[in-house]
């Protein structure tokens, strides 16, 4: 195989050729996906692992089943931001989705109600200058202005959300490297999805970090534990791995003997990245 067709992905973030070992997470985000849209409540999830297992990788895959049934994916990498920046992310991230659910020239009472919410809680960065957008929308009064992350961040999911269901479709946030939100960030997430439970609604986070975040979400809020699951993606099981180093190579006409792709596990010991760079 030359070094174009090469099928192996050692890289960060890059999905593999063969995307294996990971059914029961997505198996569980499309039940959650698909329970909301009913109106039903579902735990969200937090995905951990250490870095190379593919994390971020199974992001990419859940906002393509998300997207495929025609949900409306929020897709965030958390970085060390104070409040103004994350606002500004939030804000920009949430118009675009609401401009997919709901072009402006055909905006319904609940959505102009969104994009006034999203106004307000954007309008404290735009008062100190350092955020200016092409918006016109008036901000509302009594929502998202509190002055608190936490509340305000929960009216911009409550009335996005409003929207979404008014179009029979959701919205899921789907955050990458949580572990650099900082404790306001990360509570206010929390706090936000655990009111769109309450209020049935189809909108949620999911997350992905390493493993500390588990503890830190907890800390954050304790009901966190009862709102979220928490799996812990790892090496891949030996016959996953098999796979995951033979299949690709088969893909572009090349094969590995049964004694090499036992080898390349037990060299790997199963680790995602690994496998991709020895295949490679």
């Amino acid at each position: 195989v030359d070094n174009i067709n090469n099928p192996y992905t050692p890289n960060a973030g890059a999905t593999p050729e063969a995307f294996i070992g990971r059914d029961g997470q997505t198996e569980a985000f499309s039940v959650l996906l698909e329970r909301l849209k009913r109106g039903r409540t579902e735990q969200s999830m937090i995905i951990t692992g250490l870095r190379g297992v593919g994390k971020t990788v199974l992001l990419n895959k859940f906002a393509e089943l998300a997207e495929r049934i025609g949900w409306e994916v929020v897709e965030l990498e958390a970085s060390k931001h104070d409040e103004t920046a994350f606002r500004q992310s939030i804000f920009s991230k949430f118009r675009a989705a609401l401009l997919h659910l709901s072009p402006r020239r055909r905006w319904s009472k609940r959505a102009r109600h969104a994009a006034e919410v999203l106004s307000s809680f954007v309008l404290s960065v735009d008062r100190e200058g350092t955020f200016s957008v092409t918006w016109d929308v008036a901000p509302s009064e009594g929502y998202a202005d509190h002055g608190d992350l936490g509340l305000d961040l929960t009216d911009v999911f409550l009335a996005v959300g409003e929207v979404a269901k008014e179009r029979t479709t959701g919205i899921v946030v789907l955050i990458d490297e949580v572990q650099f939100l900082t404790t306001t960030q990360l509570e206010s997430l929390i706090q936000a999805v655990h009111k769109s439970v309450q209020k049935r609604l189809p909108i949620t986070f999911v997350g992905a970090g390493l493993p500390q975040i588990a503890e830190l979400a907890g800390d954050a809020k304790s009901y966190a534990e009862r709102l979220f699951k928490f799996p812990r993606i790892d090496s891949l099981a030996p016959e996953d791995a098999c796979r995951a180093i033979i299949e690709p190579a088969q893909a572009e006409g090349a094969t590995f003997t049964e004694a090499a792709a036992d080898l390349a596990v037990s060299i790997t010991h199963g680790y995602p990245y690994f496998l991709q760079e020895l295949g490679y």
